[in-house]
């Protein structure tokens, strides 16, 4: 049984790897991720894209680490019962090293306050290198186990 002082504790360690491999942005939130009405309708909707799906969760902060290149995990832990832990990778740059240059770039204009962060993430939009590895996400809930059409433990690779 997985406690949420595991989880606080796990994900301030995952955070502590990423910055000592020079590979962290931000370090959002060190608890369990309870992300926003939004994100949960937009990930949920499958006429929704994954670009859409992602950039809310960019924008709303939807994420417990984003990384240099500007993906993002997310890790959830609701009652003992409830795992959830995701990856996002950015759909805009792929693995390019040209855009993440410009992305870094672009980051340091927002930090220096020459453009606004609207602005950057208009001209993050136009940045596009399809090829981009996919979506990660492993689920445990024993709530929405059933023995014919659903899994307790299970991984997620792609949309849906």
């Amino acid at each position: 049984m997985t406690t949420s002082d595991q989880v606080r504790s796990d994900i301030s360690r995952i955070w502590d790897y990423v910055s000592a491999l020079s590979l962290g942005q931000s370090f959002a939130t060190p608890v369990s991720l309870s992300a926003s009405e939004v994100f949960r309708e937009y990930s949920r909707d499958a006429e929704r894209s994954y670009e859409e799906v992602y950039l809310i969760g960019l924008r709303n902060v939807d994420y417990n680490i984003i990384l240099s290149d500007y993906s993002f995990f997310q890790f959830t832990h609701e009652r003992d019962e409830d795992l959830r832990f995701a990856y996002y990778p950015n759909p805009l740059l792929g693995s390019s090293d040209e855009a993440l240059k410009e992305l870094v770039e672009l980051q340091e204009y927002v930090d220096e306050g020459i453009i606004e962060t609207e602005e950057y993430l208009a001209r993050v939009s136009e940045i596009r290198v399809m090829r981009h590895p996919p979506m990660i996400r492993y689920e445990y809930s024993l709530s929405q186990y059933d023995v014919e059409l659903h899994p307790a433990s299970h991984f997620h690779i792609g949309m849906y």
